[in-house]
């Protein structure tokens, strides 16, 4: 994220859809609130990217964590 202003708003575009998709999926699950759930998402990877200044790196790990739960990849027994 080297030019704030551009770099930034292309980001969020791309977390955009990312907190979407765990808001959907918090909806079917009755744990926590899907908009709480959906803004921290959103929050944390803009956060994350600008505190390790690497934007791809968080957009990577959130769409590798998707793909691994849409292929139905549990950590719990």
């Amino acid at each position: 994220m080297t030019v704030p202003g551009i770099d930034t708003a292309i980001f969020a575009l791309v977390q955009a859809p990312v907190s979407a998709f765990v808001y959907s999926e918090a909806g079917k699950y009755d744990r926590l609130p899907p908009v709480l759930t959906g803004l921290s998402v959103f929050t944390l990877g803009i956060w994350l990217a600008f505190t390790f200044g690497a934007a791809l790196g968080v957009v990577t790990v959130e769409l590798l964590v998707i793909v691994i739960h849409r292929l139905g990849v549990s950590v719990s027994g």
